[in-house]
């Protein structure tokens, strides 16, 4: 029960905590409770505590319940609530120890005796120091101590109110205490009514400071004549902590500030700080998202991040969700879906419809948006995943749509909204991509450049145009061993410049394809082309249909309206537009309609947009499709719900 803290609970002689924070509500049921540490024999230096504390024992402190040791250079910014001997900072200081060039900001409330703005007792020292939160307790309280017998210099009480027994603008009473150039708020309330003590910067009274005063650089770093905190200029800065005050703050606490507006946080995402400074980052988010943590151009950075110089941090806005199968992360922003690069194994699930309309990336590290034209590579979606990287997790899209998808990667290979999805247990299902605009070069699909080993893509479309060269597709370029699409469709317009390409998928390999469909216009200058796929080696294609406008390949040997070649595969139950227009570069091609073969069997127009046709071929229109709006021509076609 006793000596309960937020990042050590006892610090023996000799230990220290250092460029440390602490930012969870603490509650100790015993003696000795603090924010950061329970009780300290050690050093605490460049540290802070943001939670709230209490203690219903004993010594409770916004940093340390207390301390025989020293506390330099740290801050608490929680309130503060305990029984006998609470401070903001500290219970008590104890002979041998000292609070040098810190700070406390959180109100204090004290139950029972000795209650401070930044320590119950203080039988060590204080030094170059302030408290600014409200304090009120039993008997004894003070601005800075509730009680003193060591010594109070150069510090600054800039509580508004003090409320209690025996109150006293520095501390309430001493016992031999050696007061030396203190000032206190000359606003501050002491009991609800203005203060009627003495004032006089060697008491516990202290000398008067103006509100104005409290809040310039001058006044501490003796330029003016009040306090002299000697090297102000390299430890503090003055920051405006609230709507109308404004206070010394450690340079190395400063903190950045990311508007807390989910709609446009990328105005915040790039911070040059300044060189030689060090920073304490943000744990709080915007609303309606999870603040991820920082990135230099080296990767992630710690909370507390020393800057050797100018540097660019860039906030990642994460998910909420732990990213494992039942517990998902959830994506809300276009920046969160470009952040799937940064844990290639976590699954994810969109929680809202996601617009990637001028979206710029290109940065390998995934921290690159709309808003970074620094390290915009001006090709567009950076695709997830990589031959060496690959994306190995799951993508749930709750039938959410990512509209304005935009690559313009010609000379790449496996290019697609994700670029290389592989390994059992990887799925990407109930997305929608619409108004795609999507250029690579081999293995090339709107969805996906390449899917391999058993992975799962399962209700998911594309609307637009895919351009590639070998392995082109409209929603995936190349599917491989042991791979399945069900449910799924391509709308728009395919061009293969090279060998397989088709509507719906340009290469298969020993994968299958079952109750999905391509409304594409195909057009493949090389081997291989085919309403749903240019290719299919092994595998098979079930009970889908090619509603393909036209579809023209480089050689009439190979070009079909399901299927350009097959090679050992299964074809079953496929059917296709009778009235698609079948060509090659040599000629027209000899269409033998079969819903076992290359062309799949007939199907009339009229059959295409009727929604007993397609349960007849076992498509599920109770829980996955639906017979979409009518287009402008009165057509209507099967669409995801």
């Amino acid at each position: 029960n006793d000596s309960t803290g937020g990042l050590a609970g006892n610090m023996f002689a000799g230990s220290s905590i250092d460029n440390s924070t602490a930012s969870g509500n603490v509650t100790g049921t015993g003696r000795y409770t603090g924010g950061l540490a329970g009780t300290t024999v050690g050093t605490i230096s460049n540290s802070t505590a943001s939670g709230n504390v209490t203690g219903t024992g004993r010594y409770t402190g916004g940093l340390a319940g207390t301390t025989v040791g020293t506390i330099s250079n740290s801050t608490a910014s929680g309130n503060v609530t305990g029984t006998d001997f609470t401070g903001g900072l500290a219970g008590s200081v104890n002979p041998g120890g000292s609070i040098d060039n810190s700070s406390a900001s959180g109100n204090v409330t004290g139950t029972g005796n000795y209650t401070g703005g930044l320590a119950g007792d203080v039988s060590g020292s204080i030094n170059n120091s302030f408290a600014s939160g409200d304090v009120s307790g039993d008997i004894a309280v003070g601005g800075l101590a509730g009680v003193a017998g060591g010594t109070i210099s150069n510090s600054a009480a800039l509580n508004n109110s003090l409320t209690g027994m025996s109150p006293g603008r520095i501390s309430s009473f001493s016992l031999a205490t050696l007061y030396s150039g203190n000032y206190a708020l000359e606003s501050m309330q002491i009991n609800g009514a203005p203060s009627v003590c003495l004032p006089d910067k060697d008491s516990n009274c202290g000398a008067n400071m103006t509100p104005v005063q409290a809040g310039v650089q001058e006044s501490y770093d003796g330029t003016d004549g009040l306090l002299s905190w000697p090297d102000f200029g390299n430890i503090w800065k003055i920051e405006t902590i609230n709507e109308v005050y404004a206070y010394p703050i450690h340079k190395w606490n400063s903190v950045l500030t990311l508007k807390n507006d989910a709609a446009a946080p990328t105005e915040y995402r790039h911070i040059i700080v300044p060189s030689g400074a060090v920073i304490r980052l943000p744990s709080a988010a915007a609303a309606g998202q999870v603040f991820g943590g920082w990135n230099d151009a080296n990767g992630p950075v710690p909370m507390l991040y020393k800057v050797t110089g100018s540097k660019l941090l860039t906030a990642q806005w994460g998910y909420a969700g732990a990213g494992i199968p039942g517990d998902p992360f959830i994506i809300r922003t276009a920046e969160q879906l470009d952040n799937m690069r940064a844990d290639l194994s976590a699954h994810y699930k969109l929680a809202d419809n996601i617009s990637l309309a001028g979206w710029n990336g290109g940065a390998v590290s995934g921290t690159c948006g709309r808003a970074a034209t620094a390290c915009a590579d001006g090709k567009g979606w950076l695709p997830v995943g990589s031959d060496s990287l690959p994306f190995t997790g799951s993508l749930d899209g709750d039938n959410k749509t990512v509209s304005g998808l935009r690559i313009d990667r010609g000379t790449e290979d496996k290019v697609g909204l994700f670029g290389f999805a592989h390994g059992t247990g990887t799925g990407i299902k109930n997305i929608n991509i619409t108004r795609a605009g999507v250029t690579g070069r081999n293995d090339t699909g709107g969805l996906a450049g390449f899917v391999g080993a058993d992975a799962r893509i399962d209700g998911a479309s594309v609307s637009g145009n895919v351009a590639g060269a070998t392995a082109t597709g409209g929603l995936v370029g190349f599917v491989s061993e042991g791979v399945r699409i069900d449910n799924s469709s391509a709308a728009g317009k395919v061009t293969g410049t090279g060998n397989n390409t088709g509507g719906l998928a340009g290469y298969m390999y020993n994968a299958r394809i079952a109750n999905s469909s391509a409304r594409v216009k195909v057009t493949g200058t090389g081997n291989n082309t085919g309403g749903l796929t240019g290719d299919v080696n092994s595998g098979g294609i079930s009970n889908s249909a090619a509603l393909n406008t036209s579809v023209h390949g480089g050689g009439n040997t190979f070009t079909g309206r399901v299927a350009g070649r097959i090679t050992g595969a299964v074809l079953a139950g496929n059917h296709a537009l009778f009235t698609m227009m079948v060509t090659a570069d040599d000629g027209d091609v000899a269409v033998s309609p079969s819903a076992t073969g290359k062309h799949g069997g007939d199907m009339t127009p009229q059959q295409a947009v009727t929604r007993d046709f397609y349960e007849a071929l076992g498509w599920d229109f109770i829980n996955i499709w639906r017979m979409g709006t009518f287009a402008a021509d009165g057509t209507r076609y099967p669409v995801r719900k």
